[in-house]
């Protein structure tokens, strides 16, 4: 299993073909998906993890943890298509309440 810095420096490399050809890349990516403040900081609370530092403390934390056994993929798996599903809902919500407003819209004038 490679370590966090390679990958970090394959991904900067755009070295990205190397990702798909071994799994801890593939979580690798998948945790940098998730490298966006509100949501690492939910992961983290939904794994029961103390919060580090900065962002990029954290994705070293989880990436550690992933080679050592104590996050597992299908609990990164799980969070995110769990996340991705509330987001689309979210955004499925305000297009419905733009396509309700468009149909008071009485005119259009170009």
């Amino acid at each position: 299993m490679k370590s966090f810095e390679i990958w970090n420096k394959k991904f900067s490399e755009q070295a990205l073909v190397e990702f798909s050809q071994d799994e801890s890349g593939i979580v690798w990516l998948k945790l940098k998906s998730l490298m966006r403040k509100e949501i690492v900081e939910k992961f983290l609370s939904e794994m029961k993890i103390s919060a580090p530092n900065t962002i990029n403390d954290a994705f070293k934390l989880l990436y550690q943890r992933y080679c050592s056994n104590q996050l597992l993929e299908k609990d990164i798996d799980s969070f995110i298509s769990v996340y991705n599903k509330n987001e689309l809902n979210s955004v499925e919500k305000i297009f419905k309440s733009v396509e309700a407003d468009l149909y008071k819209i009485k005119s259009l004038a170009w």
